[in-house]
């Protein structure tokens, strides 16, 4: 219970110091502090030209050190994939060129980002993808300390929160083609009933799970597919951009084997006009998927 409530007071806190920092108006962002003045963004309808012919090259340790640019064009040039099944791993990505500056009268963090990413990387430590449910949880660590945590095997795993449903959806970056979806508003009507007990209570787990749901912060993340088992997410609060995380399938999880998958279904979301002219495809393969 302890651990709960240091938690919630850790985001409460923050919130409120915030709340002085950065009174913006919340329409224009006016008083906040932030320099618009950056470089101009990539021409993304330049490199939407077919896949990536480096993706199969990247791996988590070689976009994590990427710049925010290269990570946007990486993600402009990707497909969905599909949904995935099993336990990933994750990481936090906050890249310093761009920082958390954006999105902090939102979500109202007055650390810096270096202090932001590690209290990420404590708490958080990847998602399970329940497929044939479209559901997601995401693994936390509320006791600090992730050197020798297991792996989860099934969906239920006691220290999984955060619901979310998983759907294909328009990217909020790049509304060309669609995204896989995690989406933390109407995860928690579907939370399996059977959690081992003596973790957490009904009331706790919602006193937790509000955070990244339509009370909190309003999470929505999306996905794409890098290479087989390796995805590229982008992490949004109130619907404003806040960070880059990637996600690497463990097979220990007793997961899907993400290349079965691939064979199977390719891409499971809408990839697009212009793919589909390169690909042969139309809109009619993609619907009840």
């Amino acid at each position: 219970m302890r651990y709960i409530n240091k938690i919630k007071f850790i985001i409460i806190s923050a919130g409120a110091i915030a709340t002085n920092l950065y009174a913006a108006d919340p329409r224009t962002l006016e008083g906040s502090g932030i320099s618009y003045a950056a470089p101009a963004q990539p021409d993304l309808a330049a490199v939407d030209t077919g896949p990536d012919p480096a993706a199969t090259t990247y791996t988590q340790d070689s976009m994590a050190a990427m710049t925010a640019d290269q990570l946007d064009v990486i993600y402009a040039r990707l497909t969905s994939g599909p949904i995935p099944q099993g336990f990933f791993t994750g990481k936090v990505m906050i890249p310093q060129d761009r920082g958390l500056e954006v999105v902090k009268p939102i979500l109202g963090f007055a650390a810096s980002t270096e202090m932001v990413k590690k209290f990420s990387e404590q708490l958080w430590s990847g998602k399970f993808f329940d497929r044939d449910r479209r559901f997601l949880q995401n693994r936390v660590n509320l006791d600090g300390g992730l050197i020798g945590l297991p792996v989860p095997k099934k969906v239920n795993d006691a220290n999984m929160l955060f619901p979310a449903k998983v759907y294909c959806g328009q990217s909020l970056f790049d509304s060309r083609r669609e995204s896989i979806i995690i989406d933390y508003k109407y995860g928690e009507a579907d939370w399996p009933k059977d959690l081992p007990s003596g973790w957490l209570t009904e009331a706790e787990r919602k006193g937790l799970n509000w955070i990244a749901g339509p009370k909190g912060v309003l999470v929505r993340d999306e996905i794409r597919m890098v290479n087989p088992g390796l995805y590229l997410g982008r992490a949004y609060m109130q619907g404003v951009f806040g960070l880059y995380f990637i996600l690497k399938y463990a097979p220990e999880s007793g997961g899907t084997d993400p290349n079965a998958l691939v064979q199977r279904y390719g891409d499971e979301c809408w990839i697009g006009h212009q793919r589909q002219k390169q690909l042969g495809k139309k809109q009619s393969d993609y619907v009840n998927n």
